[in-house]
């Protein structure tokens, strides 16, 4: 199994994937041809570009041999809706008070059960995930989250910047994530 990291054009971030070659062969031959090129075969409408490419371990695993996965949830809190950027940014509406709401987030950052903020239907064995990093801040007119972890639970992030978005707007307090996280209840 050989793996490449592709930059895809809705996320524009680095994620690893499997390509699997027959033999050495195919794949020296991929590398020796390999520049940084388009590939679009089997992606759909979403074309890949690949950057890079290296050889791993047959056993390698592009999502299980992940030592550690990053998020950045960019929300765009303004009444015009975006352009370019639609349906790759959360457009909210309202204004947003980021310094509350990176109160609240250090809340959550740590070891922590984390079942008031997993899916319903999330499948994860048991709800404890450490949170390394979990930071708000302002990027231009974007308030940009990022979430830092070994691994999260099934819609994890969208759910705790769901949450932070309500403290943000003032419908709850960095004091109601609290009692939210310690409630461990979906």
């Amino acid at each position: 199994m050989y793996m490449v990291k592709p930059i895809t054009k809705e996320t524009l971030f680095m994620n690893c994937m499997e390509l699997d070659f027959a033999t050495k062969v195919e794949l020296e031959h991929w590398m020796a041809t390999f520049e940084e090129k388009v590939w679009t075969e089997d992606t759909g409408e979403h074309p890949v570009t690949i950057r890079a490419a290296r050889e791993v371990p047959a056993d390698a695993h592009a999502r299980f041999s992940a030592t550690g996965r990053r998020y950045l949830y960019r929300i765009l809190p303004r009444r015009a809706p975006p352009a370019l950027d639609r349906g790759r940014v959360w457009h909210h509406r309202a204004d947003l008070d980021v310094p509350v709401m990176q109160k609240a987030a250090e809340h959550l950052v740590g070891r922590h059960d984390f079942t008031s903020f997993r899916a319903s239907q999330c499948q994860a064995d048991s709800p404890l995930r450490t949170l390394d990093e979990l930071r708000v801040e302002m990027a231009d007119e974007e308030v940009h989250v990022h979430a830092a972890a070994r691994s999260f639970l099934h819609h994890q992030v969208r759910n705790i910047v769901g949450t932070l978005a309500l403290v943000g707007g003032g419908k709850w307090t960095a004091d109601d994530v609290a009692a939210a996280l310690q409630a461990r209840d979906r």
